[in-house]
């Protein structure tokens, strides 16, 4: 068993159990945990995330994460979003919801906004399956230690990050044109995959997250 300290963060808009299972399987003891009070006690967070931009938004700010999380970035505890997990870091999002007219918004860890996904040889959406992740190469991370540049990691989603300051991209996907599959700003990660879902190459993207420190 690994000395690791990892929370999966339950805020009730997440796939808790497969990510549990992934670390089970890495022999890392991941808690879920639903207070925002308790994150201070863990070294690395799982933020993850499933369906609607705003509707996660709204259970963030409502269950108190959203400021308790943005406090995370000046004791440099490390982040990792998951799919909607990953586009919370973000301003905001075109995503709109059927249950709320508010729009709701993200943490602004990186103050620009994700997009829906364009289409120009109309590709199917969701953009669901299997794609290839390229490595941004002027950025380098370790993250991606022990993986191929050009593995091909699972996805499900309709909306991403277009990057306008890239600065912030570790890797791309192409689907229709290039847009953002890993991004981070200072401890925060973001995930636009399944990592979870990914096999092996997304179990050893996570263990790289959990060896940063």
């Amino acid at each position: 068993m690994t000395n690791q300290s990892v929370a999966i963060i339950d805020y009730g808009a997440g796939n808790l159990q497969s990510v549990s299972n992934a670390f089970n399987a890495l022999d890392t003891k991941a808690e879920v945990i639903s207070n925002p009070t308790r994150l201070d006690e863990y070294e690395h967070l799982i933020l993850p995330g499933v369906g609607n931009f705003n509707q996660c938004a709204e259970k963030l700010l409502r269950g108190g994460w959203h400021a308790t999380l943005l406090q995370l970035l000046d004791q440099k505890k490390y982040v990792l979003g998951i799919c909607v997990g990953m586009q919370l870091m973000f301003s905001g999002s075109e995503e709109t919801s059927d249950v709320s007219s508010i729009k709701y918004p993200g943490l602004k860890i990186i103050d620009d906004e994700i997009k829906h996904l364009r289409t120009p040889n109309n590709e199917r959406l969701p953009h669901v399956g299997w794609n290839s992740i390229m490595f941004d190469k002027s950025n380098p991370s370790k993250l991606f230690d022990g993986i191929e540049n050009g593995t091909d990691m699972y996805f499900t989603h309709s909306y991403g990050y277009y990057p306008t300051n890239k600065k912030y991209e570790l890797a791309y996907v192409h689907y229709g044109i290039n847009f953002s599959a890993v991004v981070q700003n200072s401890t925060f990660f973001g995930v636009q995959f399944h990592p979870e879902k990914s096999g092996k190459p997304g179990f050893r993207l996570l263990k790289n997250f959990l060896a940063l420190c």
